[in-house]
């Protein structure tokens, strides 16, 4: 999965350590830095039983996330979880 981070003016910010954990169909923790793109990708192989996994960001080291100013793809503004479905 491919994390971003931005400014309040969407500019790519680089250098922040994003720190998650797995749950549903993969476990454990993750963490990854972002480029000069502002971009970083944290991944966990999935159980073959389960259909989905969910990644939950617990810190960013380096900037203040506000709730508020998400703008997360999907619109509802849930923050710092998603989950992935497996193919």
């Amino acid at each position: 999965m491919t994390i971003t981070v931005h400014d309040a003016s969407h500019n790519p910010v680089s250098g922040i350590t994003v720190a998650g954990t797995w749950s549903g169909g993969a476990t454990g923790g993750s963490s990854c830095v972002t480029t000069g793109s502002g971009q970083c990708q944290v991944s966990k192989q999935m159980q073959k039983n389960s259909a989905s996994a969910t990644f939950s960001v617990t810190s960013l080291s380096g900037a203040t996330y506000s709730l508020a100013a998400n703008h997360d793809p999907e619109t509802d503004s849930n923050g710092p979880t998603v989950t992935l479905l497996k193919p």
